[in-house]
């Protein structure tokens, strides 16, 4: 089909019928993570017994050739299984990456855009010392400059600490310790943690009634979706070219949040990054974002 793979071809047609995945999931009694896994070619995410029966009821869904699909299934399959085990990790993680409006980048370019990401961070690496000593140059001159204008009168100051009263000296030492412990408290620190039942959960506190959630692409690719359980699922596939994912949640309500790629993407609520790291080896990750 145009050299698309299957997940392209299943979302493309979703997409074209202005379906969420949750109606695709009512229709056909599919969980949602699994045609999100249909959806990435992340097959071995679906039991192996259920991979052809779900392609076949989303297919039909969609007014696809269902036929065409299993076929086309069956030599993906039959292709993966001809490279070596370090080939078909690779070529399973790229697949996630696909993007849902176009056909798979050769990969001459795909490693022409490696590198040059590569090139242009190295880049960026080299300027930071430079603009950094510049900094340092002028603040050391205008501390010079300072001191040469105004001839502080360093004798006198002299005199007049040896003239201060142990009072004084006793409510600078005071006061310094209180702003000292005022600046080490800690801040609040917003984990998505696993739960008795599996499921993962990141509580937000927050004085807003409405709070926004802003999904960052850090690099190559990543779906990101939000389904607050008014609105229904909204999500985008973040790429270069479009990195940034904002929405907006009520105080009291506890959306459901998926991310394809956690490893690439960065998750705040109400200004406040969500720590992810408990979900870095799920492929897709999915959590509940409760807000209070």
């Amino acid at each position: 089909m145009n050299g698309k793979m299957i997940g392209d071809i299943l979302r493309e047609a979703r997409l074209s019928k202005q379906l969420q995945l949750t109606d695709i999931e009512s229709r056909t009694g599919i969980a949602v993570h699994h045609l999100l896994a249909l959806e990435l070619d992340q097959f071995s995410l679906v039991p192996a017994e259920e991979v052809e029966l779900y392609l076949r009821s989303y297919a039909e869904l969609v007014n696809l050739d269902a036929e065409e699909i299993l076929i086309q299934y069956a030599n993906q399959n039959s292709f993966l299984n001809t490279l070596p085990h370090s080939r078909v990790a690779k070529t399973k993680s790229e697949l996630v990456s696909i993007s849902v409006d176009k056909e798979d980048v050769p990969m001459e370019r795909m490693a022409h855009r490696r590198r040059r990401s590569h090139r242009e961070a190295t880049q960026k690496k080299s300027v930071f010392p430079k603009v950094l000593l510049s900094l340092l140059s002028i603040s050391i001159i205008a501390l010079i400059g300072y001191f040469a204008v105004k001839h502080w009168p360093l004798t006198d100051f002299i005199k007049q600490a040896g003239n201060e009263t142990p009072s004084t000296t006793e409510e600078t030492t005071v006061t310094t310790a209180v702003e000292t412990t005022t600046v080490t408290e800690m801040p609040i620190v917003l984990k998505a943690e696993v739960q008795e039942d599996g499921s993962y959960l990141a509580t937000l506190k927050t004085d807003k009634e409405v709070s926004d959630v802003t999904f960052t692409l850090k690099e190559g690719e990543s779906w990101v979706s939000l389904n607050d359980g008014v609105n229904g699922e909204q999500g985008m596939l973040l790429t270069p070219d479009q990195n940034t994912f904002t929405l907006s949640v009520n105080k009291g309500t506890s959306p459901f949040i998926t991310v394809g790629q956690p490893t690439q993407t960065t998750i705040t609520a109400d200004g406040q990054e969500i720590d992810l790291s408990e979900l870095v080896n799920s492929v897709p990750a999915t959590f509940t974002l409760k807000v209070e």
